[in-house]
């Protein structure tokens, strides 16, 4: 359905039914059959019926995948609604057959102007864990980190809810605050694009610091820091927070050995906050990889770990399917490290390219089809060295696409990266 047959058939469905009497329930609601509604001061619920609800689905589609500053700077939920009220606002009695191409542009231009008016620029402060020792403030791209203590907001913040929120990061064992600014966005979209970028920096830091798994933003998923067992048999006290093998002054040297990486990292946080430039594909194939490796390296369970490590790998590859993956990770492997499939992995081991390669692929395999125990597989020295693979691909991927996207008119596919960085090391041997 395009946009017109869409509004008819919603203008069609649009209808009115009398509030149930007393105190209304969640059940006389869904016995009125509605898909969306709102009850109006005549005490009557207008809205969508139900057979208007793929139509509406699908004109909400539309319009948000038909902008890009609508993909970027809102939600579709949050566009859906503004789509819904002016529906309700605008054709409510009105006959299906008189909607035309003029509709469409009012319910258009009305989506245009709320967004117009709404979207804004937002800066954000979010606690982080990184580490307890103090060290000086650092920045990767649009991302900054200053240690909470000397956090200062170089802007009017409300200091109530500051000190409300410094309270909850002594308990959390938050030391640090990320600060990121978005700009032309809805807040809750400014929010989740902030806390995105903020989570692909901490995978810069996880890139090459110690210890630093269970770096996260306060509020996101990670691995609890301090762990109390109680049982009849005895209690046990451990202390899992990150950073925490770092001496004082260790993290500025770590700092200072990776400011290239640190400068390569915050080059690809921009072009996630701010998508347009060139080489769109392999940027958002890095910022995506780097996201399922962030999200893989906490989980507790091996072959919950294992299949997300393996997803990094496979969408900073753009595989495709397994039979991709195997042929684009032995090709990444030789690119980046120069080495064939029968090669040893290192001078230590007795595993080939094709064999580790082999063990990732059929590892995954067997949890997401269900031919190995979810709960009952480990799956260690396999979790250790996709690891390690995955650590060193978006490291180096990263640095060499800087040098890569300075060349003249660089193909933005994956293949062709690839062989420029095969060249490339090549000729430096």
């Amino acid at each position: 359905m395009n946009k017109l047959q869409c509004l008819r058939r919603i203008v069609a469905s649009l209808s009115s039914k009398r509030s149930p009497l007393g105190n209304v329930k969640v059940a006389d609601i869904d016995a009125l059959n509605f898909y969306k509604a709102r009850l109006i001061p005549t005490g009557e619920f207008l809205g969508i019926h139900a057979a208007g609800a793929e139509a509406f689905e699908r004109i909400a589609e539309l319009i948000f995948t038909g902008s890009a500053a609508y993909q970027r700077g809102t939600t579709s939920k949050e566009l859906a609604e503004t789509i819904f009220v002016c529906i309700l606002e605008n054709f409510a009695g009105r006959d299906p057959d008189t909607i035309s191409n003029f509709d469409i542009e009012l319910v258009d231009a009305t989506v245009a102007t709320w967004f117009d008016t709404t979207a804004q620029t937002q800066r954000m402060f979010v606690p982080c864990a990184i580490t307890g020792q103090s060290s000086r403030a650092f920045s990767m791209g649009p991302v900054s980190f200053q240690f909470a203590p000397a956090f200062r907001p170089e802007c009017d913040v409300d200091l109530q809810s500051l000190a409300r929120l410094r309270i909850h990061m002594r308990e959390r064992g938050a030391t640090w605050i990320a600060t990121v600014e978005v700009a032309n966005c809805q807040p809750n979209r400014a929010w989740e694009l902030g806390e995105l970028a903020i989570d692909l920096a901490l995978v810069g830091l996880q890139l090459f610091l110690p210890t630093s798994d269970g770096m996260s933003r306060m509020n996101a998923r990670t691995v609890p820091q301090f762990q109390v067992r109680i049982a009849d048999q005895g209690a046990s006290w451990s202390n899992h927070a990150p950073g925490l093998a770092l001496a004082p002054g260790a993290l500025e040297r770590h700092l200072d050995q990776a400011e290239p990486l640190l400068e390569s990292v915050g080059a690809r946080i921009t072009n996630f906050l701010n998508p347009g430039g060139p080489l769109p594909r392999l940027n958002s194939a890095w910022a995506d990889a780097a996201y399922w490796f962030h999200e893989g390296i906490t989980e507790p369970l091996d072959a919950i770990a294992v299949p997300k490590l393996e997803t990094a790998i496979e969408v900073l590859m753009r595989s495709g399917n397994m039979s991709g993956s195997r042929t684009r990770l032995i090709t990444a492997i030789h690119a980046f490290y120069g080495l064939k499939e029968a090669d040893l992995i290192n001078p230590d081991s007795q595993i080939s390219v094709r064999q580790l390669v082999k063990t990732f692929l059929s590892d995954r395999s067997m949890i997401l089809h269900g031919t190995a125990s979810t709960l009952g597989t480990s799956f260690l020295s396999s979790r250790s060295s996709l690891k390690d693979l995955v650590r060193g691909l978006l490291t180096n991927y990263s640095i060499l696409l800087d040098e890569y996207g300075t060349g003249s008119n660089p193909s933005d596919e994956i293949d062709s990266f690839l062989t420029w960085v095969g060249r490339k090391l090549e000729s430096e041997k």
